[in-house]
């Protein structure tokens, strides 16, 4: 669900903790280990990511909600990994598929609490509590996966990506706060949030297509259409949907396209791939961020 009553505070942690989920899914989902997260006590699996998320995202509910009772002082869990050990044990009989349903629906119910707090109620205390104990702790693990995996792309390929999640979780937010609105370029249909990220989907997926020919040694492929004709074809094709089914898509297909370029070693990278990742990402989100009237801090 987006949030267009939520103070632009709220908005942000919401668009950027959703673009991370999406992309924490797609590393779980590409990992070849069994165990994607160690320390001196433990090896975590993907079915104990994700119910260790649920169980932050429940205690995050049970502090927000006393927040908006008058209760100023958060919690900051000094035996948090006495926790987590607890928690570990007790979860260890959830399935993956189970964790991750927990997870995300516990995150649905954190989320919506966050889009309810009063503007006058937000402060730095607060909104660093909130970014802290969603983007940043769902980032964390994406790390910890990563590492795990062994495998390590370009430092410049690294980089970029960053740089593409925070331009890309601004342009949800704008796009969330703003759904009934054209949103377009003033020369084209007029595209409001729904279509916009339709197009991302759409754009993104081809991107991922392209990208894998490229690592595979092929040529990247070329388009048998237009832009113009492609981005008409796919708006018509996207009519059927709602806001929320295109959102979805745009996130899970900008997780996916991070987790490829994260799985690829450096010694598959080529000039072009540098290139296309610049053109599919960073430089098409400004661009949309440009047609409604903002600039990417990223």
């Amino acid at each position: 669900m987006t949030a267009p009553a939520a103070t632009d505070a709220a908005r942000a942690i919401i668009a950027a903790t959703d673009t991370a989920l999406a992309e924490l899914e797609a590393v779980l989902e590409g990992a070849e280990r069994v165990t994607l997260h160690g320390d001196d006590q433990h090896d975590w699996t993907e079915a104990d990511v994700w119910a260790h998320l649920g169980r932050w995202f429940a205690a995050s509910v049970d502090v927000v909600k006393r927040y908006q009772g008058g209760e100023r002082e958060i919690d900051d869990y000094d035996d948090g990994e006495r926790l987590n050990l607890g928690w570990l044990e007790a979860d260890r009989g959830l399935a993956g598929d189970e964790a991750k349903a927990r997870a995300l629906d516990t995150w649905a119910e954190f989320r919506a609490l966050l889009a309810a707090v009063e503007p006058s109620e937000w402060n730095g205390l607060f909104e660093g509590y909130a970014r802290g104990t969603g983007v940043g702790h769902v980032l964390e693990h994406i790390g910890f996966v990563v590492d795990a995996s062994g495998v390590e792309p370009p430092a410049e390929a690294v980089s970029r990506l960053s740089r593409d999640r925070t331009s890309w979780s601004e342009l949800v937010a704008a796009l969330d706060a703003r759904p009934g609105v054209p949103l377009h370029d003033p020369e084209s249909p007029e595209w409001t949030s729904k279509e916009i990220f339709g197009h991302f989907a759409h754009w993104t997926e081809w991107g991922i297509t392209a990208f894998e020919a490229m690592r595979d040694g092929q040529p990247r492929p070329e388009a048998n259409e237009t832009f113009e004709e492609a981005n008409a074809r796919w708006a018509a094709e996207d009519g059927a949907h709602d806001l929320e089914t295109l959102r979805a898509r745009a996130l899970r297909a900008q997780g996916r396209r991070a987790q490829l370029i994260r799985s690829t070693p450096a010694e598959q990278w080529t000039e072009e791939m540098v290139a296309a990742i610049d053109e599919d990402g960073y430089d098409h989100i400004a661009e949309h961020h440009r047609y409604i009237g903002g600039e990417s801090s990223a």
